[in-house]
């Protein structure tokens, strides 16, 4: 894998929502990462060191919510680019993770118009500041 290339990891419990934006976003030059639950998601952090976070936050069934793992990853790397992508519309939730350090905060259903530039954004970020 190119070192350059950035990395996203897509926490997403719905396996065809996973799969759609990983697709998208490594025709746009990134390598996707996907997790259907927290603790895959936490395994695939520790490996792989990606840039950018996608998550959703109501993880269905999972073992890890998806705060709680926005708070173990934050506790590892300060870095990373988050961007909560949920149906979870809780203002304290919201307030939650605004505190951890978000970079974006969006509601679902959305479409690739609606979080691509998001993305793209975040990576300008990281880029900028030489973390690529």
């Amino acid at each position: 894998m190119d070192p350059k290339v950035l990395r996203v990891l897509v926490v997403e419990d719905e396996d065809d929502i996973a799969h759609f934006t990983c697709k998208i976003l490594e025709r746009e030059g990134f390598c996707a990462f996907k997790a259907l639950d927290g603790k895959t998601a936490l395994d695939i952090f520790e490996k792989e060191h990606p840039h950018i976070l996608m998550l959703d936050l109501d993880l269905g069934y999972s073992d890890i919510k998806g705060v709680s793992v926005l708070e173990k990853i934050r506790q590892n790397n300060h870095e990373i680019e988050c961007i909560v992508i949920t149906r979870v519309t809780d203002p304290e939730v919201k307030n939650q993770v605004t505190q951890l350090g978000i970079t974006d905060y969006l509601n679902k259903p959305l479409y690739p118009d609606d979080w691509l530039p998001k993305v793209r954004q975040a990576a300008q970020s990281i880029r900028e500041r030489g973390l690529d």
